[in-house]
C-alpha cells in the first residue's frame, strides 16, 4: 500500500482581524517533502500517522504540511498557494492508495469560510470520488456538510486537552486501510446543535467526561466506526459555528443518524451543565491567598480570555497585573508576549534592573501596558519540547527571558503561545512544584501538563477574544439563534 499524508491545519478566530490583522505565510510552518517524517514519534496527528503506517508497513508519500497557531483569518494567496501544494503533490503521485490529512476543521481563508470543505471539495476534482480520503482533526473544529460528505471518514480529538493526537491519527491511517480492503464501507452523519460552548475540558468530573463515555459505549455497538463530539470553536463567524456530532458507521446510515441524534439530545438537555462560573483575576488572587494561608500550594490560575491557543495577542496584562498587586512570595507567570521588552531585557543583561513597560500592545481589550521595575534574571532563546499534550513537539516562542517584579518572576517571550507545561518555567530555572501561584496563558490544554502538580486550579476570565462569555460575539454569518446568546433558542433533532 502507499498512502500520501498531508497537513493544513489553522485555528481561525475571526474577531482577532481587528487586533492583530490577517494571518500570512510567514505565520506558518512550512514542511515539505520527507520533511514530514521529522514528526515521527511526537504525540500528534502526523506524528500518529507516520508511526501507523510504518507499523503496518505501508509506504508514505509525504506531500506538505502547514502549520500556524490560532491567530486572524488566513490570507487568500497563502491559502490558495498552500491548497495547490497539496493538490499538485496528489497530481505527482496518481499511484497513491489512499490519502490521510491533518486538519483542523475551524479554519478560514479571505473568501472561504469553510476552508476545510473547499479543501476536500478541491481533492476529490484530483483523486476522484472513491479513493479513500481520511483526516484527523481537532475536536474545536466547526464541521460542515461538505466535509461529511466528502471525507472517508473523521477523526477528531476526543479529549481536551488534546493528548490522544496521535491516536486519532492513527485511526485515520486504520480506516483508510479498511476502507481500501473494503473490510468496511464508511457512511457518515452530522447533527449539528446551535450551540456556543465555553472551554469544556474532557477531564474526570466536567460534563464533557459524561458526554465522551456515551461516545464510547455508542462506539462499543456494531457497526459503529466512531462517534465523536466536535465542541466546535464559537470565536469565528461562520454559517457552521456550533457543536457538532459526527458518527460513522460500516455502511448503515440510519445506524449512523440515530447515534448522532442520541448523543445530541444528550448535550441539548445538558446544555446548562457546560456554563461554568469562573473568576475575575483579583477573586482568583484572593482565593489563591486563602488556599495558600492554609497550605495548599501550587495554586494554578489559568487566564482562558487571553489564550493564544485561541488566536488571542497573548499580551493581555488583567490577570499578570492582578498577581503583581497582590505580590505573593513565590508566584510565577508564562508566557506574556512582548518582543521589544524581550529585546530592551537582553539590551539590559541578566543580574540588571531596569525599568520596563510590558504587555497591552495590541490595545485596551486584553489590559493596560504595566510599568515594572524588573530584575534581569535568565536569557534564553525560547526552545522546548513539550512533555505531555503533543509530547516530542519542538515548541519556539523565540528569545525569551525571566524577569522578578517583587516577589513575582515573570517570563516574556517573542511570539505567543498557550503554556502547555512546565518546560518554560524550567528553561528559566522555575521550579513550578515549588511555587506557591502558578498563572499562565490557557483555556484547557494547561492541563496535562499541571494536573499532577497543582494543589487547585483557578480559573481567571476577564475581556479578551477567547473569553468564556461567548455572548460577547456576534455571528452574523450564523443563519438562525445560537444558544445562550439568545436564550430562546430552541432545538430538535430531524
Amino acid at each position: 500500500m502507499k498512502f500520501a499524508i498531508a497537513s493544513l491545519a489553522h485555528e481561525t478566530n475571526t474577531y482577532a482581524v481587528d487586533v492583530t490583522g490577517y494571518t500570512e505565510r510567514h505565520h506558518f510552518d512550512v514542511k515539505c517533502g520527507n520533511e514530514l517524517l521529522r514528526f515521527a514519534g511526537m504525540r500528534t496527528f502526523l506524528g500518529g500517522m507516520i508511526d501507523e503506517c510504518n507499523r503496518r508497513g505501508i509506504e508514505i508519500v509525504p506531500i506538505f504540511s502547514a502549520f500556524a497557531p490560532p491567530s486572524g483569518i488566513i490570507k487568500t494567496d497563502v491559502y490558495l498557494e498552500f491548497r495547490e501544494a497539496i493538490l499538485k503533490g496528489l497530481r505527482d503521485n496518481p499511484d497513491i492508495d489512499a490519502l490521510v490529512l491533518e486538519i483542523h476543521g475551524a479554519g478560514v481563508a479571505d473568501g472561504f469560510p469553510d476552508m476545510e470543505g473547499d479543501l476536500i471539495t478541491a481533492i476529490r476534482e484530483v483523486v476522484g470520488p472513491t479513493l479513500p480520503v481520511t483526516a484527523a482533526l481537532d475536536l474545536h473544529g466547526n464541521i460542515s456538510l461538505a466535509m461529511t460528505t466528502q471525507f472517508t471518514a473523521l477523526f477528531g480529538n476526543h479529549l481536551y486537552p488534546h493528548t490522544d493526537s496521535a491516536d486519532r491519527g492513527a485511526e485515520a491511517v486504520s480506516a483508510a486501510v479498511d476502507a481500501l480492503n473494503a473490510t468496511t464501507k464508511p457512511v457518515t452523519e452530522l447533527v449539528s446543535l446551535p450551540i456556543l460552548l465555553q472551554a469544556s475540558t474532557t477531564d474526570e468530573g466536567f460534563p464533557a467526561a459524561e458526554m465522551n463515555k456515551i461516545c464510547s459505549t455508542i462506539e462499543s455497538r456494531p457497526g459503529v466506526i466512531d462517534c465523536t463530539v466536535f465542541h466546535g470553536f464559537p470565536f469565528t463567524d461562520t454559517a457552521d459555528v456550533g457543536v457538532h456530532v459526527v458518527c460513522t458507521t460500516d455502511n448503515d446510515r440510519t445506524l449512523a443518524k440515530e447515534c448522532a441524534n442520541e448523543v445530541a439530545q444528550w448535550i441539548w438537555d445538558s446544555r446548562e451543565r457546560f456554563t461554568t462560573e469562573s473568576h475575575t483575576p483579583d477573586s482568583a488572587m484572593l482565593v489563591a491567598a486563602s488556599l495558600i494561608a492554609g497550605g495548599k500550594r501550587p495554586i494554578v490560575i489559568n487566564d482562558t480570555s487571553d489564550n493564544p491557543g485561541g488566536g488571542t495577542p497573548g499580551d493581555g496584562t488583567h490577570l499578570l497585573g492582578a498577581m503583581l498587586e497582590h505580590q505573593i512570595p513565590g508566584s510565577a507567570f508564562a508566557m506574556l508576549c512582548d518582543p521589544i521588552a524581550v529585546k530592551e531585557a537582553i539590551s539590559a543583561g541578566v543580574g540588571n534592573s531596569i525599568e520596563l513597560t510590558i504587555g497591552g500592545r495590541h490595545g485596551p481589550l486584553h489590559g493596560p501596558p504595566l510599568k515594572v521595575q524588573a530584575k534581569i534574571r535568565t536569557i534564553s532563546d525560547g526552545r522546548i519540547f513539550l512533555t505531555h499534550m503533543m509530547r516530542g513537539y519542538p515548541l519556539n516562542v523565540g528569545p525569551a527571558v525571566g524577569i522578578r517584579v517583587g516577589e513575582v518572576d515573570v517570563i516574556l517571550t517573542s511570539q505567543p503561545s498557550q503554556t502547555f507545561d512546565s518546560e518554560i518555567f524550567k528553561l528559566h530555572g522555575i521550579d513550578t512544584s515549588e511555587c506557591s501561584v502558578v498563572g499562565l496563558k490557557s483555556s484547557a490544554h494547561f492541563r496535562a501538563g499541571f494536573n499532577h502538580i497543582a494543589a487547585e486550579i483557578l480559573c481567571a476570565d476577564s475581556p479578551g477574544l477567547t473569553t468564556l462569555d461567548v455572548t460577547n460575539f456576534t455571528h452574523a454569518a450564523f443563519t438562525g439563534k445560537l444558544w445562550p446568546t439568545d436564550p430562546n433558542t430552541e432545538w430538535t433533532h430531524s
